[in-house]
């Protein structure tokens, strides 16, 4: 156990009376609290109440919270909060219409409303947010601010990470991490506001003084349903909760059609426009771009010009750089500090991570590229030369959105000389039903001569860091960071990048072998 799960294992939440809860949810408990009349914790998994806590009976996709009142009630919870009550269970029960907006609320009020005390900015976006999320950081501390993070690589303060199973995790645990964060001595937290989290509540509660839009792109139709849906969830934490909070800003990339939708919604005040062109408040130019390096040019238009030389790879990169600076100069950071920390810019795990080395033959870049905008970014990020061919690997997530596979596989093959399509997380699905779904959008010609299936994911790496010819520049996209793959049945240990590494050594072991 590290310091940060230490310190959120002996995080207390503030013990709620029956009053205070009444008069948060506006609604009365059918019969009085036994005990003390106090509900010491929260939980929405029966599993994890405690005596004297408050059961929250959630509606979820695949299981109600309402069918384990009688559990909850059985291992001492005080009361349950619920949208329909069990007239049958003697157990005090507050209806609601939302429960998880109930959540929400009551874990805002038990933790303390950490948010309010902290300078909590959230990101939004299809692509880019965890890479902005930590750039955000590191331009912050470069600043002077202790900064927190929560997102898809876990929740992050100091040299420390601790996993996390949900990108925006459940508003319980998002309050309990924000409370933790500020007891670690953050003044600054940056986390990452999923669609999923925002439709669910998770987030209804946080108090951002800043949020930040990167883009929109076709992503999670499996469960949004039409690009309309999943746009309008993201829209939400700005028309809803922006205008509670009349100090916050929303930094928006108007380069994206969606951004400058949204931009048109928010009142001037709280609005910065981010992007190349020339009518956004911060305007950023890619001077140059080679392997591992950006040079920039960032206008602010209040506070003056800086230019700065990026260690990263990847024009794609532009706009999240450019939210992050424009985010740091809005909460005080001089642009000194601004250039100082984009000079020293740490890469982020799985984002255009590369793992050859100099003395390796080819170059080896694995990303999280999993949807079509996010390949074609990628691979847009080097020039064709056929003496130096590009090799992309591309895999696609079961029990997701299927109109995306094809678009996958087509832009993979536009964008790279070979094509290597492989499994990605199967889940529930046959992978080889997946990997049929990707082929549809490549020519029938294609296969088996540009374009080759493997379904073995490690056999698939392994193949193509062996077999490429020298001077080959491969990219391995999908799983970025993962160290999992989840099958039908099981999860297994998977680090593409543990597997890239591998192959490279036996590769470079053969070449060594050829020269001897």
């Amino acid at each position: 156990m590290n310091r940060l799960e230490a310190l959120l294992a002996t995080l207390q939440p503030d013990p709620l009376p029956a009053s205070t809860i009444e008069q948060c949810l506006e609604g009365t408990f059918d019969t009085p609290l036994s005990g003390d009349g106090l509900c010491h914790g929260l939980a929405y998994d029966s599993r994890r109440v405690t005596p004297g806590s408050l059961f929250v009976a959630l509606c979820g996709e695949k299981v109600d919270g309402h069918a384990y009142l009688r559990d909850a009630w059985e291992r001492g919870a005080r009361g349950a909060v619920v949208e329909h009550p069990d007239a049958a269970l003697a157990m005090p029960q507050l209806t609601v219409t939302d429960s998880r907006r109930a959540l929400s609320l009551l874990s805002d009020l038990a933790y303390r409303a950490s948010s309010r005390h902290l300078s909590t900015i959230g990101i939004t976006g299809t692509k880019g947010k965890t890479s902005t999320t930590y750039f955000v950081r590191h331009l912050l501390e470069q600043g002077g601010h202790q900064t927190g993070v929560i997102g898809t690589l876990g929740w992050h303060v100091g040299g420390e990470t601790v996993p996390l199973p949900l990108t925006t995790p459940e508003s319980l645990e998002l309050h309990q991490l924000l409370a933790a964060l500020r007891q670690a001595g953050c003044s600054h937290v940056a986390m990452e506001a999923s669609a999923h989290g925002v439709h669910f509540q998770r987030t209804r509660d946080v108090t951002f003084s800043r949020l930040l839009f990167t883009n929109l792109a076709q992503d999670h139709l499996d469960f949004f349903g039409s690009m309309e849906a999943y746009g309008a969830a993201k829209a939400r934490l700005f028309t809803e909760q922006l205008p509670e909070h009349p100090e916050a800003l929303g930094l928006i990339n108007i380069d994206d059609p969606f951004g400058q939708q949204l931009a048109s919604l928010l009142p001037a005040e709280q609005l910065m426009t981010v992007g190349t062109q020339a009518q956004a408040q911060v305007r950023g130019t890619l001077m140059e771009a080679r392997p591992g390096q950006l040079r920039l040019r960032i206008q602010f238009r209040e506070q003056g010009e800086i230019e700065a030389l990026v260690p990263l790879g990847g024009a794609f990169f532009l706009t999240n750089l450019l939210l992050a600076a424009a985010t740091a100069a809005s909460l005080g950071v001089s642009l000194t500090a601004i250039t100082a920390g984009l000079a020293t810019m740490p890469a982020v795990p799985g984002r255009h991570e590369v793992v050859s080395t100099p003395d390796d033959d080819i170059s080896v870049v694995v990303d999280y590229a999993h949807t079509p905008m996010s390949v074609a970014a990628i691979l847009a990020t080097v020039e064709r030369d056929s003496a130096r061919p590009v090799i992309a690997l591309v895999g696609c997530g079961g029990d997701r959105d299927r109109s995306k596979r094809p678009q996958m596989g087509r832009l993979a093959l536009d964008g790279a000389d070979q094509v290597f399509v492989t499994s990605d997380n199967p889940r529930s699905e046959d992978p080889e039903a997946i990997i049929a779904d990707i082929l549809t959008g490549i020519p029938t010609e294609a296969v088996g001569q540009s374009v080759r299936v493997e379904v073995d994911r490690g056999t698939a790496i392994a193949s193509m860091i062996q077999e490429a010819p020298a001077g080959a520049r491969l990219f391995i996209l999908g799983k970025g960071h993962e160290p999992y793959q989840i099958l039908k049945d099981r999860t297994i240990a998977f680090d593409d990048r543990e597997h890239a590494r591998t192959a490279l050594a036996a590769r470079r072991e053969a070449r060594l072998g050829a020269t001897v």
